[in-house]
């Protein structure tokens, strides 16, 4: 099980009168904190935590903090890191591809260190988009901030790697007859 402690931010006086909650868990959290970080961001509510996992790499390292963003999942763009629940885990992976199948949204998301895409998510399974990525490493210790359009940018273009590899791995198969 995990452990959540709810922490106030270190940010400045504007961006503290925003109520934002940080969650620091260990490999998994507990079904309480997923409904938590559920809820808060569901009430507007920003949220901030620890990540865990390799599959962002190298986006994302092992034990950094991301803040996320309450977001309707209509807005999502090609590119963005977007939160969501999967067997009841929260989920941190790249938005490669918007689908829209009936009146419904469908969303493929890939971790950038895995070498094939999750299986689809609904509309209603994303909780939100990363907006800020804090570096922890004592090198090279600096908060990133993924809505200024280089980092957008550079978001777009790694869904599109994703995607390419996706387009490469078909043609090899297709070539093999596989």
């Amino acid at each position: 099980m995990g452990r959540v402690q709810p922490k106030a931010l270190d940010r400045s006086p504007a961006q503290q009168a925003d109520t934002q909650q940080e969650i620091l868990a260990d490999r998994s959290l507990a079904p309480e904190a997923v409904g938590l970080v559920r809820d808060l961001l569901a009430a507007g509510v920003a949220v901030r935590f620890q990540v865990t996992g390799r599959s962002m790499a190298p986006a994302l390292r092992d034990g950094e903090r991301v803040t996320l963003e309450p977001v309707p999942a209509a807005s999502l763009r090609r590119g963005d890191l977007v939160l969501f629940t999967r067997a009841g885990q929260l989920v941190l992976h790249r938005l490669i591809d918007v689908h829209r199948k009936a009146a419904a949204l469908e969303f493929q998301t890939q971790g950038d260190a895995l070498r094939s895409p999750d299986p689809p998510i609904g509309a209603d399974q994303v909780l939100g988009r990363a907006i800020e990525i804090e570096r922890l490493s004592s090198d090279d210790p600096r908060r990133i901030d993924l809505r200024r359009w280089p980092r957008r940018l550079g978001g777009r273009l790694a869904a599109y790697r994703l995607l390419g590899r996706r387009v490469i791995d078909w043609l090899r198969r297709l070539t093999r007859g596989d």
